[in-house]
């Protein structure tokens, strides 16, 4: 029985020190990587006459003129993201629960490694680069073409 306590203290240790690494890599996304993709304007005739800061008015005009048509800026993913979820789940839990079986802890194993597939994917989706919703981006560059402004892509 004291086997069984200590399993469970030890898993109960890693399973707190996941969460707080899950804590972390969240706030970090909330407070760098969210931002939309903004277009990235050459600098041609037009641009060179009305200068920056009325170009990024008209970047911010455009943006809001899509929003207002209901047009989302950001793609659907929350179907992708919880396939890659479950898939890191069950990944993570097949493989914890075969290293347990052979540590002789098949369930231990398996809650961990459950635990590590569905923090790594929910780690790797932090850093990944925004997806605009393609249709809000065509929307943007011909609202600004029409202004006079040439676009070279998104960042």
């Amino acid at each position: 029985m004291k086997a069984g306590k200590s399993r469970t203290a030890a898993l109960l240790v890693i399973l707190q020190s996941m969460y707080k690494i899950l804590c972390f890599f969240v706030a970090a996304c909330l407070l760098t990587g969210c931002a939309s993709a903004k277009p990235v304007i050459y600098p041609n005739t037009h641009y060179n006459k009305v200068g920056h800061q009325a170009a990024q008015q008209d970047i911010a005009d455009c943006i809001a003129l899509a929003q207002s048509a209901g047009v989302s800026s950001r793609k659907n993913e929350a179907e992708e993201e919880a396939s890659r979820a479950a898939g890191g789940t069950a990944a993570g839990a097949a493989t914890g629960a075969v290293g347990g079986a052979i540590a002789g802890g098949a369930a231990i194993g398996s809650v961990v490694g459950a635990a590590t597939g569905l923090t790594a994917v929910i780690i790797s989706s932090v850093f990944q680069k925004p997806k605009n919703n393609p249709i809000f981006e065509k929307f943007v560059d011909r609202c600004l073409q029409e202004r006079g402004y040439e676009i070279v892509g998104w960042e």
